[in-house]
């Protein structure tokens, strides 16, 4: 597990949730974010991280980087492309990121679905888990929150099928889900 530190000023935030990077906050690649020109933003992110800022929600980002496990882009590269994404953001409330580089096969316990990114962001920043949100744009993520005792969110694209979970709330876009957020813990 790869742990990004951002702030070490986590306590003034009112709150801390947890999203995913790739297909929340950028554009998620069939075949991997791996180099630099991969990056593009969804347009929904730049407001919904400024919505979260003046709400004061903090933000842990858990993501799932199987392209380094695969050898596809090293840890460097992989930490290199996530500081680029983070950067694109003017004072993103963005507390730190934990990366799982692990393959599917490994099977750690840091790997979404699994918690332990969860779990360790959890003690490291005094983040309270039951009643609070995951918001992810895959099933893995879903059962991740699940499994943590988090709300799980799903950012759907309308045109995508994809199996869910009954608890899950669904929205479209990232912006939507901060306005429902900030109204439910502010």
């Amino acid at each position: 597990m790869i742990i990004i530190e951002r702030t070490f000023h986590y306590q003034e935030y009112e709150n801390i949730i947890f999203l995913d990077r790739d297909g929340v906050i950028n554009v998620n690649r069939e075949h991997y974010v791996k180099s630099l020109s991969d990056i593009e933003i969804h347009n929904s992110a730049y407001k919904a991280l400024s919505n979260f800022r003046d709400h004061n929600i903090g933000i842990i980002i858990i993501s799932n980087q199987q392209a380094v496990g695969k050898k596809i882009i090293s840890i460097e590269k992989a930490i290199e492309i996530h500081n680029k994404i983070i950067n694109q953001f003017e004072n993103p409330p963005i507390i730190a990121s934990f990366i799982c580089p692990h393959l599917v096969s490994d099977k750690c316990d840091c790997r979404k679905p699994g918690i332990r990114m969860i779990r360790t962001a959890s003690e490291i920043y005094n983040v309270q888990l039951q009643g609070n949100y995951l918001v992810g744009d895959s099933y893995t993520d879903l059962l991740a929150a699940e499994n943590a005792g988090l709300q799980p969110i799903l950012i759907k694209k309308s045109h995508e099928k994809m199996k869910t979970i009954n608890k899950a709330i669904i929205f479209e876009n990232l912006y939507e889900t901060s306005k429902y957020i900030s109204s439910k813990i502010t």
